[in-house]
This record gives structure tokens, sequence and C-alpha cells, in this order.
């Protein structure tokens, strides 16, 4: 029989609080399982007590009948007690499981727990990184065999865009998602509102089998109470995701975060994809600071953990490249094409003026709204140059910082000399981050606010 001491010294350890969260959800489940053992021995116990008097009985009077009797007794306990003992355990699997999701929810949304993780999965490479560092300058430039300084660029960016892979959550995916969920529904609400609206012209006042006036009219009511809810809904995502971004440290509005996430412009995404990686970074240097605290005394704990801020300082520098690039290649050279389209298009329907003169009135208007999409395609094209002479200002900064930072760490030999470098580092990274905000430039009409989306949508799209 299951000892109850077992369970005793389980509640003793809980008590003492040994036990975390996920280890109370396993020790309940296991707990139950022992108390349902105990349950099936008892049963047995019960059914071994009945047998023995059915057989005392069966001496006496007909033992082979009284015999099959027991028989089928203790088959349909043991039956019995199969099913209890399953539909206890499928119990405790289910709350264990539920327990369990609970407490990931939980431990999930703890932005601690969640700060923590990253440090101990971007802190080995981090590490990786430093090493090979180190070893550069020791390197030739290039050789035909074996590793020199380009190959182990090569090694450092693949560490840099692993530890930037861990550090890029953005949440602008899942916020564009809800919120084009909402726009769907009270779009589709006000499409339902002007059908009713019509039925409603030729809907009788009284009817029995068809909808009245009233009727519409009730339905009409309750779709514009629903956009009215989904408005609100609207409103508060946008404000959470917008005090999500100011505790990043970027003071922006509601009118500006839509300005950023909205399909209008690829600057948007960019701007916050860098700051995403900026904050963690930023959250990652308190961590380093931290630990030069802590392990100030010993100067070589100090350069270690100094040298890891200059790694982060690297992947700061390499982000930055890839925006840059990413401009470049995706979207300057890809408004390059639209722009030789447009106007291949203009020449092509100015050939067809002269082609079919009594259409050089509607072709001509075409030709003009075509040479307003050329326009606005330019002025797009100057605003990406424009960020991206931004960001790659921002991006010498930070070069400047890391030969500095880099210098320090080989020839540092006061502790109190990289608390003061970390130190000033925190308002330069918030100084880079304000330094690669896009212009917000308001659209002068509703036209050239569609031109842009149409143009971005493009963009977009030929990057996938």
């Amino acid at each position: 029989m299951t000892d109850p001491k077992n369970i005793r010294e389980a509640i003793n350890l809980t008590a003492s609080g040994h036990f975390q969260t996920k280890d109370m959800t396993l020790f309940l489940a296991v707990a139950i399982l022992f108390l349902s053992m105990m349950i099936c021995e008892c049963s047995f116990a019960q059914v071994r007590a009945t047998e023995t008097t059915d057989e005392e009985k069966s001496r006496a009077n007909e033992p082979a009948e009284q015999s099959s009797s027991s028989s089928d007794f203790l088959g349909g306990m043991w039956e019995k007690t199969k099913e209890v003992g399953a539909s206890t355990w499928d119990g405790v699997k289910d709350s264990s499981a539920d327990a369990w999701d609970a407490s990931q929810e939980l431990l999930a949304e703890d932005p601690k727990a969640e700060d923590a993780k990253t440090w101990r999965k971007t802190r080995p490479v981090l590490v990786e990184a430093l090493s090979l560092q180190e070893m550069h300058e020791d390197l030739p430039e290039k050789r035909m065999f074996g590793k020199d300084q380009e190959s182990n660029t090569e090694a450092i960016n693949k560490l840099l865009d692993e530890v930037i892979r861990i550090l890029s959550r953005s949440q602008i995916p899942e916020y564009r998602k809800r919120t084009a969920e909402f726009e769907s529904r009270i779009q589709k609400a006000r499409e339902e509102i002007v059908e009713y609206r019509e039925k409603r012209l030729n809907a009788p006042e009284n009817a029995l089998t068809e909808k009245t006036v009233t009727d519409y009219n009730n339905l009409i009511a309750e779709k514009e109470e629903e956009i009215l809810e989904y408005e609100a809904s609207l409103d508060q995502l946008r404000r959470q995701f917008t005090s999500t971004l100011q505790e990043m440290g970027l003071q922006l509005t509601p009118e500006m975060v839509d300005s950023l996430t909205n399909l209008t412009h690829v600057t948007g995404e960019l701007y916050l994809d860098l700051s995403f990686v900026f904050f963690q970074v930023r959250k990652l240097t308190q961590n380093v600071e931290q630990l030069l605290t802590e392990n100030g005394e010993d100067l070589d704990f100090a350069k270690q953990y100094y040298g890891l801020y200059v790694i982060l300082l690297r992947v700061l520098q390499y982000e930055q490249t890839l925006v840059i690039n990413k401009i470049k290649t995706d979207f300057i050279d890809g408004i390059d094409k639209i722009l030789q389209e447009l106007r291949t298009r203009v020449a092509e329907t100015k050939q067809k003026i002269k082609a079919v003169p009594d259409r050089a009135s509607q072709l001509s208007n075409l030709v003009t709204q075509q040479e307003f999409s050329i326009q606005v395609a330019q002025d797009y094209r100057k605003e990406l140059v424009i960020y991206q002479q931004d960001i790659a200002k921002a991006r010498r900064e930070v070069g400047k910082d890391i030969v500095l930072a880099w210098e320090t760490y080989k020839t540092v030999s006061v502790v109190s000399e990289l608390f003061e470098l970390i130190e000033d580092s925190q308002s330069m990274l918030q100084a880079l981050g304000d330094l690669q905000m896009p212009e917000f430039r308001p659209f002068e009409n509703q036209e050239i606010r569609r031109e842009y989306e149409g143009i971005t949508k493009r963009l977009l799209s030929a990057e996938k």
C-alpha cells in the first residue's frame, strides 16, 4: 500500500518554499495519483474481504454457485475500479495541463523573465563574437588558405545576425494584423448599413412575413452600435501599442504611431525595427553595467563584461548597415524600376495621342495622371535617400564609439574608466534613437496618400 509519508514529505517541501509554480503543478498531479492508488487498494481490500466471506458461505451452502457469484462481483468491482482510476488520472492530466499552460502564460508575460531569457540566449553568442574580435588584428588581411580577417569578419557577422534574430521581437506584424481585423469589421458593418438602408426604402410599415421599416431601423442601429464598439477597441489597441513604444523611450503620439505602422511608407517599419533592437541593446547594456558593479574589483572580469558591451555596439552598427542596404537594394532600386515603368507608359500614351487624335482628350488626362504618379514616386525616393543618410550618420557615431570602446578595452588599467564610458553610452543610445526617427510629413491630400500606399505595397510585395 502507498506510504502516506511520501505525500506528507511532499507537503512539507511545499510548505518550506522549495517548490516553484511548475513544481507545485507536478506535486498536485503526483499527490492525486497517490490518493487514487490508495483508493484502489482500499477497494481491493474490500473485494478480498467480501470474497473471503462469500467463500465461507459457499462451504456451507452452494460452493460452485457462490464462487461464480464472487468471481462476477470481483470482476465488476475491478472494472469499476479501473473506470474510477482512469477517470481520476484523466482529470489529473487535464488539471495539470491547464495549470502548466496557465503558469507558462504567466511567465511569458513577466518582463523580467523575458529579459532574463534574452540575456541567457545572447550572452554565449556575444562571448564567442568577442573571442573572434580579440584575434582579428593578429590575422592576415587575406590569404589563400587558413583563417584571415575577411573570413573572421564573416564569422563575426553570422554571430551578429544571430544576436539580432534573438533581439528582434517586433510587435508590428501582430499590431497590424489586429488593427486590420477591427478595420475590416468596421467596413463590413458599414456595408451592411448601406444594404439595410436600400432595403428599407421598399420595406412595408407593417408585415408578418417580411422585414418592416422598424426591423431595418433596428438592424441599422445594431450595426452602428457595433461600429462604435469596434472603434473603441481599435482606439484602445492603438493606445496600448503607443504606451509600449513610449516605455521603450520613443516619444510618440497615437497619430505618429499610425504614421509609422500603416502601409503608407516603408520607413515606419524600418524605424520601429531599429528601435526594438536599440531598446533590447540598451537593456543588455544595463545588465553589463550591473555585472561591472557587482564584480568591479576584479579587472579581468570587468574587462570581459566591457568586451560584451563593445560587441553590443557592433550589433547596433551591423543592424544599421543591414537597414541601409535594405533601403538601397529593396526600396530605392524598387522605386527606380517603378519610375522606369511609368516613364515608358507616358511615352506610349503620348504616341497613342498622335495615333488616335479623336481620343486625345482622354489620353491627355491619362498622361497627366501618369506624370503625377512619377512626381509622387520621385518624392518618395527623395525621402528614402534622406532616411538612408540619417541612419548612415547614426552609424558613423556608433563607429566612433566602437573605436573608443575597443581601444579602452585593450589598454584599460582602472575599472572606473569602464564605468564612466558605459554610463555615457545610455544617453548616446537615446540620442541615436532620436536621430534615426523618420520625418513625419502629412500628406497634402488623399490622392497623394493613395499613391504612396500603392508604391509601398509594390515595394513590400517585391521584397517577399
